[in-house]
């Protein structure tokens, strides 16, 4: 048996994995790509981008590998959710991809959720409440305030659907990333149709839905040497069960890689979790090939009246807001994560102190003035206090950076609080 290449893409880098019939890892490589943020509230990209992320990680995967493109007998394809991109009846985008971290579509999201009731929808798609983060706001956006190309298009695709379109030239979905969309249904597995008559959307401008694993294209072989030389059934046989194993493999992969990604990741707001910052923090720190490490600590202020006010889920929904500001906030090669609690921390390679203070006041401004659960009829208002510890100013190691980030961060808490300190 070959070799399987798995794809991931993701908000920012799209990642490639080489892997052997056993599950194991040979290789990976990524590449990023960077946000577009015209204007308040939206966050775009070329849909292209995602594709030549593809190509160049592939191939330097296979590369780093050691194998050949022809022993790639099979491809495995997953990405992030709600990412919406319209394309023409040839696949082609017709502008921008938004981003699921785009709030444009707030009225949107709100005239939904007037529109459904939150137990309907809940039953239906398994999505609690609704947003402007799910494709269904996004779409609404877009027949509202781009009609021609909301009528333009031949499908809505997510980046799963697009990247699967570029390989196979089918339009194929699955319901594991369509499941938070708001126009999928989880207990029929097709479309939901209320949702679509709202929307004045046909289901044939969205993708065909297959079961996620499904085999969505083929692998052509063949056999060098005379057009007559054809296979045996026994060679045909042998191919069959070389295609069973091969699937089995793609599905423990993706298991394994899904397992990993949660154990890296905060399950509520998607950042990386308190390890995998502590890892990369230190990892960083021990190469020899770095300046300046600057880290941001930040601790909500006011975050606890609104768990007392409103719930849990209020104070969750909070959370994961804050993680979508902070995310549209940081650069490319910025390290961001929740570090427990409602307190988030930022590592900045290559940045003194004062260029930390630049990017922790741009997002101390984006936290103040953001209003916070607007889609529940809420619209909190909440502020940050930051503290910034730099290498090799004021400590050495990863511990030292963290204890004189926390403590600059805590002289702003008992000031005044909503403001930004930098260590001595």
């Amino acid at each position: 048996m070959g070799h399987l290449l798995g794809i991931d893409a993701g908000t920012t880098s799209l990642k490639a994995g080489v892997f052997d019939a056993d599950g194991t890892t040979l290789a990976v490589a990524g590449e990023e790509y960077r946000l577009l943020t015209p204007a308040a509230d939206r966050a775009e990209i070329d849909p292209d981008r995602y594709w030549q992320a593809l190509v160049h990680a592939a191939a330097r995967a296979i590369e780093l590998a050691g194998v050949r493109s022809a022993d790639i007998d099979a491809i495995a394809v997953s990405s992030q959710g709600e990412t919406v991109t319209a394309v023409a009846a040839d696949g082609a985008p017709l502008g921008p991809a938004i981003v699921w971290l785009d709030n444009r579509a707030r009225a949107e999201a709100d005239e939904l959720a007037r529109r459904f009731d939150a137990t309907a929808v809940y039953a239906a798609t398994g999505v609690p409440d609704v947003n402007p983060t799910w494709t269904a706001s996004k779409l609404l956006w877009l027949k509202r305030h781009e009609p021609e190309r909301f009528a333009d298009a031949a499908r809505f695709l997510l980046v799963e659907d697009l990247l699967l379109h570029r390989l196979t030239g089918r339009f194929v979905t699955e319901g594991g990333v369509q499941c938070t969309t708001l126009l999928y249904d989880i207990r029929t597995h097709r479309w939901w149709e209320p949702m679509l008559d709202v929307l004045g959307l046909d289901p044939g401008r969205l993708p065909e839905i297959a079961a996620p694993g499904e085999v969505v294209g083929t692998l052509n072989i063949g056999r060098i040497g005379a057009e007559e030389a054809h296979f045996t059934e026994h060679e045909l046989e042998l191919t069959k069960l070389f295609a069973g194993q091969a699937s089995l493999a793609l599905q423990n992969a993706e298991a394994h890689r899904a397992a990993e990604v949660r154990a890296r990741h905060d399950a509520l707001t998607g950042l990386r979790n308190h390890g995998a910052f502590q890892q990369e923090l230190g990892a960083l720190l021990a190469s020899d090939e770095h300046g300046p490490v600057s880290l941001l600590m930040l601790d909500l202020d006011g975050f606890k009246s609104i768990n007392d006010q409103y719930g849990h889920l209020a104070g969750s929904g909070t959370l994961t807001e804050v993680g979508g500001i902070l995310a549209l906030g940081v650069r490319e090669s910025d390290i961001l994560a929740r570090y427990g609690g409602d307190e988030f921390v930022v590592v900045l390679p290559e940045t003194p102190a004062s260029g930390a203070l630049v990017i922790a006041e741009r997002l101390r401004v984006a936290i103040e003035q953001h209003r916070f659960l607007e889609p529940q009829g809420i619209a909190a208002r909440i502020s940050a206090s930051f503290g910034i510890a730099t290498y090799p100013d004021h400590a050495l190691s990863p511990e030292g950076l963290i204890q004189k980030a926390d403590q600059a961060m805590y002289r702003v808490k008992e000031r005044d609080k909503n403001g930004i300190e930098v260590a001595v």
